[in-house]
């Protein structure tokens, strides 16, 4: 008994007849992409990238009205490949459901520091400087100008030539702890001002407990100043 027909293998016809349609590798690419540019656009997003295609599995496909539906189910992976999810459909309904891959990078000038700064050292102008860097996280919130760090501190020590982000940042300590403040209580249009120590360092915008001179009282109040903190209830 010799080897099984083609018409035996697939029910009738060759594969080719069966399946005489194809979604090359070219046109899936092109599927891909344009999915990834409509998803940065719907985002606003203009920074320099670049794509690069790394693979798709052409399809062969069976008569009839051939539809597609992309989607970045799972977003944009800034390590890693990122999958492009494709739906096929034929005369309406769905056939199967592929992946494209691509290498997405992303680019964003920001600020990096000129050379190592030191935790709590006041930051100028002249310690940054403007440069392109390679976005790794969507959720970095990167500063891009010198006002970004003006009057704040590093949290910790920072390398020469690291890109800048928002958690780097702190105000700065305007109140150490034994310092004499005045204390600023506010009721409407009324401020009543009395002497007090800080019971700890402190800084912008911080609470903080302090002492009133007179009677002795500890509270809690805000730090506005270096001389200056406010609270909100009786002095």
């Amino acid at each position: 008994m010799g080897a099984p027909t083609a018409e035996a293998l697939y029910g009738g016809g060759t594969q080719s007849e069966r399946f005489p349609q194809t979604l090359s590798e070219a046109e899936l690419r092109a599927l891909g992409e344009a999915c990834i540019d409509a998803y940065f656009a719907g985002a606003g997003e203009t920074r320099r990238r670049d794509v690069a295609f790394l693979r798709a599995t052409p399809l062969r496909l069976p008569p009839g009205e051939i539809t597609t539906k992309a989607s970045l189910t799972a977003g944009i992976r800034y390590t890693g490949a990122t999958p492009v999810r494709l739906q096929v459909f034929i005369n309406g309904k769905l056939y199967r459901s592929i992946s494209i891959y691509y290498q997405i990078r992303l680019y964003d000038t920001v600020l990096v520091a000129v050379h190592d700064l030191r935790v709590d050292a006041a930051v100028t102008a002249s310690d940054v400087r403007a440069q392109e860097v390679l976005v790794t996280s969507d959720s970095a919130k990167y500063l891009k100008t010198a006002a970004d760090i003006a009057g704040r501190v590093p949290v910790r020590n920072i390398k020469a030539d690291t890109p800048l982000t928002e958690n780097f940042f702190q105000q700065p300590v305007a109140v150490e702890a034994g310092a004499s403040v005045t204390i600023v209580a506010k009721y409407g249009t009324i401020s009543v001002n009395a002497a007090g120590i800080a019971m700890q360092r402190g800084r912008l915008g911080e609470t903080i407990r302090v002492r009133n001179a007179a009677s002795g009282k500890i509270l809690t109040a805000k730090v506005v100043d270096g001389q200056t903190v406010e609270i909100t209830g009786k002095i």
